[in-house]
């Protein structure tokens, strides 16, 4: 095998094969990714809570967690204390 090649031990002559996805498959995944961001981002929502972020530390949750409070649930907390009010 080349080098930086994995070797690979199969068996009955199987042979190996990478899995990638089409390019068009690559491609529907990433715009629906980036949609996905912006609708969190036009809500408030932090990613991670959407399962889009990386790389989170304890840390960054716990601000993540109190951004979400503060830009997200608190704005429609106080939309639905209005309409209630209003009713």
């Amino acid at each position: 095998m080349g080098r930086g090649t994995p070797s690979l031990l199969l068996e009955a002559g199987l042979k190996a094969k990478l899995l990638a996805a089409p390019g068009r498959e690559q491609q529907f995944h990433e715009a629906r990714v980036l949609s996905l961001e912006d609708v969190a981002r036009i809500y408030g929502v932090p990613l991670s809570v959407v399962g889009l972020g990386k790389n989170a530390s304890y840390g960054s949750l716990t601000e993540e967690s109190r951004a979400l409070r503060q830009n997200c649930f608190a704005p429609w907390a106080g939309r639905v204390e209005a309409q209630l009010r209003l009713a």
